[in-house]
């Protein structure tokens, strides 16, 4: 029990005790594995910040980072597009372990129960996200509806047992992450 308990804490503040030590014992064994991919790393390439940065983005989604040539394979690849802004990085990234991350949302037959908005809220959404440059201004009672409705329908999965993921536009992703996260932490 102790053990499963450390594990679950370990697993939940992952994103908190990656620092900057962890990174370079990380990029050690990368250069041992996948040196070319390690070279995408360093001066004139992806600053290390930026690696170090989006790692932590994706350890507080509970994204495990063991496939780190996926990871910087498409940190390299977006990164000139997108500059060094990790949460602009974010995305793409999630991409590309997209089979990774789907095996873990999986239930047992391989399904993933999935909640999804309303296409007049999604589309309403991502119009205001496009008109701010990618920020999503809610009011609270716009968000506190939205949560509420997220709310009933987790709710009515988890009383047949399922585990729903909201399944939205990836530019909305990030922010319904974040409005939900105190509510729905996994």
């Amino acid at each position: 029990y102790f053990r499963s308990h450390l594990d679950d804490l370990i697993r939940f503040h992952a994103d908190e005790i990656l620092g900057l030590e962890e990174l370079k014992a990380t990029l050690v064994c990368l250069k041992q594995h996948s040196p070319a991919v390690a070279e995408e790393i360093g001066p004139g390439a992806v600053p290390s910040s930026t690696l170090h940065n989006l790692l932590k983005l994706l350890l507080a989604e509970g994204v495990s980072i063991r496939n780190q040539p996926s990871i910087v394979g498409s940190l390299s690849v977006h990164h000139g597009r997108l500059g060094e802004d990790p949460e602009a990085l974010l995305e793409p990234v999630r991409m590309a372990l997209a089979t990774q991350i789907s095996r873990r949302l999986s239930d047992e037959s391989g399904a993933i129960w999935a909640l999804v908005l309303d296409s007049g809220v999604e589309a309403e959404m991502l119009a205001q996200a496009e008109s701010s440059r990618g920020r999503l201004n809610l009011t609270p009672e716009q968000a506190r509806t939205l949560l509420n409705q997220i709310t009933e329908g987790v709710e009515k999965f988890r009383k047949n047992g399922l585990r729903p993921v909201l399944a939205v536009h990836a530019t909305l992703r990030l922010h319904l992450r974040r409005l939900s996260m105190k509510y729905f932490p996994d």
